[in-house]
C-alpha cells in the first residue's frame, strides 16, 4: 500500500483505493464507480467542493510516476475494471490501439461492418447519412439475427 499525497488516499497494487479517517483513526475503503467509458472512478473532497479521479492513473501514479505529456494508461488486458499495477502500461495512444487484445476485438466486430455494407447496399446510404435509420436496423439485427429488410423481402 502506498500513499498519493496529489489525492490524499492511500492505493493498493490491486487498485484498491483508501482513504484515512481521523475520527475512526483507520484506512476506510473508498467507493468506486463506473463512468460512463468504463473506467472506475474514485472521488476526492477538496472542501470546496469534489473532484473524481481515474483509478488506473492514479493507481499508475502513485507506484511508478507522472504520467508524461502525450502519453496514456494502457490495461493491457483491455478490461477497464482491472486496475492492478500489473495490469497496466504507460503508451503512446498509438501502442495503445495497437494492443494485441484491442486489435483482436476489432477483427472479432467484422459482422458490424458486414452489416455497414448491407446497410449501404440496400438504402444506398452510409450510416453517418441517417443515423436513426441505421441505429433502428442494427437493434433489428441484434434482435432478430437479422435485417427488416430482409424480412419484406421474403428471404427470413
Amino acid at each position: 500500500m502506498k500513499f498519493n499525497e496529489k489525492l490524499n488516499r492511500w492505493f493498493t497494487k490491486e487498485g484498491l483505493v483508501y482513504r484515512y479517517d481521523e475520527k475512526k483513526d483507520k484506512l476506510i475503503l473508498c467507493k468506486q464507480h463506473k463512468d460512463y467509458k468504463g473506467y472506475m472512478r474514485a472521488a476526492v473532497n477538496r472542501g470546496d467542493h469534489i473532484e473524481s479521479f481515474k483509478v488506473h492513473r492514479a493507481v499508475y501514479e502513485t507506484f511508478v510516476g507522472e504520467i508524461p505529456e502525450g502519453y496514456t494508461i494502457d490495461h493491457i488486458n483491455t478490461i477497464k475494471d482491472d486496475n492492478r499495477l500489473e495490469n497496466l502500461r504507460c503508451v503512446t495512444m498509438a501502442e495503445n490501439n495497437r494492443n494485441e487484445i484491442t486489435v483482436a476485438k476489432r477483427r472479432a466486430k467484422g459482422p458490424r461492418s458486414e452489416f455497414g455494407r448491407k446497410f449501404k447496399e440496400h438504402y444506398g446510404l452510409q450510416y453517418w447519412e441517417d443515423k436513426k435509420l441505421f441505429a433502428r436496423e442494427r437493434s433489428f439485427v441484434q434482435r432478430y439475427g437479422h435485417c427488416s429488410w430482409e424480412v419484406e423481402d421474403g428471404r427470413n
